[in-house]
Order: C-alpha cells, then sequence, then structure tokens
C-alpha cells in the first residue's frame, strides 16, 4: 500500500512531467558551490 506522502510525491512528479515547461532554466553556479569544499581537504581524504 502507498502512503498519502508517497502518493502525493507521485502525483507531483507526474504532472511535471507531463507538463512542458515555458522556458528552460540552469543553475550551474548553484550547483558547483554546493559540490565544493569549504576547506582545503587533508591528505587522507578520498572522493
Amino acid at each position: 500500500m502507498i502512503s498519502k506522502a508517497n502518493l502525493k510525491l507521485i502525483e507531483g512528479a507526474l504532472e511535471i512531467q507531463e507538463n512542458e515547461p515555458d522556458e528552460l532554466a540552469f543553475m550551474a553556479r548553484q550547483l558547483v558551490q554546493v559540490t565544493l569544499p569549504h576547506a582545503k581537504p587533508g591528505q587522507d581524504t578520498h572522493l
């Protein structure tokens, strides 16, 4: 059985998938900023 929260999530995803966007937008700057470390990683840090 699907919970109400999951059903709402699925319905929202279907609505987004079915509707064409009016315009395309990119968030490259924000995505890069949140993926960069806030300090220099240590020697034994592996990504």
